[in-house]
């Protein structure tokens, strides 16, 4: 990754302000909700297991 910034920066030096900061997330689980005007919302549950799997969680 370093190296990649370097290179990144010799190139283009104006496009990344240097004080920015990169952050990476790896997420294991994710929750949807949606929105109903009935209040008949949908959540969805993602995890990661060996693949991501899908769980409705309500209704």
């Amino acid at each position: 990754m370093t190296d990649l910034r370097t290179r990144l920066r010799a190139a283009t030096p104006d496009l990344v302000a240097p004080n920015w900061t990169l952050y990476t997330l790896r997420a294991e689980e994710v929750e949807f909700w949606q929105a109903d005007p009935d209040r008949r919302h949908m959540r969805l549950r993602y995890r990661l297991e060996d693949d991501w799997t899908k769980e409705l969680l309500w209704p």
